[in-house]
């Protein structure tokens, strides 16, 4: 399954992201690192730095993100 885990630099969201990557789930980690670090995110996840703030931006870089038809 792909996932996109917001706050995935934190705590709860890089344990989260590295239990889901166990499992053999695709993963997305999205965070603009403000209260993350981003040694806590897992090399095998797809990182995408960024603010909810400005999600229309990075929308375009998600590599998750289904092509339009």
């Amino acid at each position: 399954m792909r996932i996109f885990v917001v706050g995935g630099a934190g705590y709860i969201g890089s344990v989260c992201a590295e239990l889901l990557l166990d499992e053999g789930h695709d993963v997305a980690i999205f965070d603009n690192l403000t209260e993350g670090h981003g040694r806590a995110v897992d090399s095998r996840a797809n990182f995408i730095q960024g603010a909810l703030a400005t999600v229309n931006k990075s929308r375009a870089r998600c590599p998750m993100r289904a092509p339009k038809p």
